[in-house]
């Protein structure tokens, strides 16, 4: 498979977790409506079902990091799948709101604490020149999870309901535990640096609040922002205070200074940002504008999807072949020319070009070129001994660029919206007129009542289009300058080990 021989069995077993993860993710959204009729949900209990579990794990995972290398790899990694199995099978029997929304709390638990883990045992386990290839294979597994998690779900509530779509994720987490076992009983921590707890803490109360501030912000409600915004500074200005006087500080200053380090956690944030929204809008897009149905909107994501897949399992070859920093540069510069299209194919309206949209979708899955390779640079600049806490603060930086991601492209869309709205909204009550701004689908509910319907459909939907090629093309742009930020550093983004794959 590599120079370096294949990859060992036990290698596979870290990927289940993170195809768990991933089909998790995408699982719980399939399943929200039938929840919402069933147990009664209100949209805001619903969006919190949906955003409680990554919103947990952003504040857990540097410390899931910490305690990886302090207390042995592999039994965190158990600890945090056992926690997850049990809290996917508990979900599926839950008949109450608030403890569904909690159990999906505990469920943000046991992945923070699973994922850090299985990345820094990846290079316990993985020969040195194959890493870079089963970084990538991480990556496509994580993909392949948002591919096949609808299929899954849809499938399982069939059968039984939503309860059903929780526990599809089950045999994965067992396969993944059993792998686990087979992990080398060397593979533990080693590190006896004391944990930086009020450093982990400061660091996820900024994130949190961060989070916090940009939803708010999207959902029109400025206060709760501001508020989310004042606790975010403060919480960044002791943690920086904290950090420079620190004995054992969390965040490294010999790896914070090296160039290799910074720019590949710009472009995983930069990249996951990107990635975030575009998947929270393209879906509504294919559903709302162009008419398809859920099952149909999911597999015009699969050329985007499959050329993430492709394109991380490649990126270990292309680095070997070309090297790390023009192989990131060519895979988001052609991303960046794959929204281009994208926000082309929006400015046609509700009738585009189906060859241009699927020509953008594939250019824009090869984007994961860049996450693959710089995951691998990011997590490499650590001392063995901190490569769980590496891999927390790169699966944190993810998490958290996808949670902004669809904040602010959601702002963005919504902000552009209700300005092309213009005066269509006059004639209607203020009930309606409210309901109308708070977007698309909205809008087409209000229509379906009055008797002029076309006529406020179509503008709600140019106002859309005009909202949605405007996010497209801010993506671009974010691809565009990640691009550019990576051609600009030294070659000390490339890895002292070329040759490695």
């Amino acid at each position: 498979m590599t120079r370096a021989g294949r990859l060992p069995f036990t290698f596979f077993g870290l990927c289940l977790a993170y195809l768990a993860v991933s089909v998790n993710l995408s699982i719980t959204s399939i399943a929200l409506p039938s929840i919402g009729e069933d147990l009664g949900a209100s949209t805001d209990q619903l969006s919190w079902i949906f955003a409680i579990t990554p919103l947990v794990s952003i504040s857990v995972m540097l410390f899931a990091g910490a305690w990886g290398d302090r207390f042995g790899r592999r039994r965190i990694l158990v600890i945090g799948l056992s926690i997850f199995l049990a809290s996917a099978i508990l979900s599926a029997l839950a008949r109450d709101v608030t403890a569904l929304i909690a159990l999906r709390a505990v469920t943000g638990i046991g992945s923070s604490l699973a994922l850090p883990a299985a990345l820094a045992l990846t290079f316990d386990v993985v020969p040195e020149l194959s890493r870079r290839t089963a970084v990538g294979l991480i990556g496509a597994t994580q993909a392949g999870g948002s591919l096949i998690g609808p299929v899954l779900a849809g499938s399982a509530m069939t059968l039984w309901a939503w309860p059903a779509a929780f526990l599809t994720v089950v045999p994965f987490i067992v396969i993944a535990l059993i792998g686990a076992s087979r992990l080398p009983k060397g593979s533990t921590g080693v590190s006896v640096t004391p944990m930086d707890s009020r450093g982990v803490t400061l660091t996820s109360i900024a994130s949190v609040a961060a989070v916090f501030a940009a939803t708010s912000i999207s959902s029109r409600a400025p206060l709760t922002g501001l508020v989310a915004i004042l606790i975010t500074v403060i919480a960044i200005i002791i943690l920086i205070r904290w950090e420079r006087r620190a004995r054992h500080p969390f965040f490294d200053a010999a790896v914070m200074r090296q160039q290799r380090f910074r720019v590949a956690t710009l472009v995983v944030f930069g990249s996951q940002v990107v990635l975030g929204g575009f998947l929270f809008l393209l879906t509504q897009y294919l559903q709302l504008v162009l008419g398809y149905s859920p099952l149909e909107a999911g597999f015009m994501l699969t050329p985007a999807l499959a050329g993430w897949v492709l394109a991380s399992v490649a990126a270990g070859t292309m680095a070997a072949r070309f090297g790390v920093r023009w192989s990131v540069i060519s895979g988001l510069t052609l991303s960046s020319c794959g929204l281009a299209l994208l926000a082309l194919a929006a400015s046609q309206g509700s009738s585009p070009a189906i060859g241009l949209l699927l020509a953008g979708l594939v250019l824009t899955g090869l984007m994961a070129v860049g996450p693959a390779l710089m995951t691998h640079a990011a997590v490499d600049s650590y001392a063995p001994e901190r490569r769980a806490v590496g891999s927390a603060t790169n699966g944190a930086a993810a998490r958290f660029g996808f949670s902004i991601g669809i904040a602010l492209f959601g702002a963005l869309l919504s902000v552009v919206y209700v300005r092309n709205l213009g005066t269509s909204t006059q004639s209607l009550t203020a009930e309606q007129s409210e309901a109308v701004q708070g977007g698309l689908a909205e809008a087409i509910g209000v229509a379906a009542k009055l008797p002029d319907a076309d006529t406020l459909i179509e503008t709600a939907r140019d106002a859309y289009l005009t909202g949605y090629q405007s996010t497209m093309m801010l993506a671009c742009v974010i691809m565009a300058g990640l691009a550019l930020a990576v051609g600009l550093t030294s070659q000390s983004v490339e890895d002292a080990r070329h040759g490695s794959t």
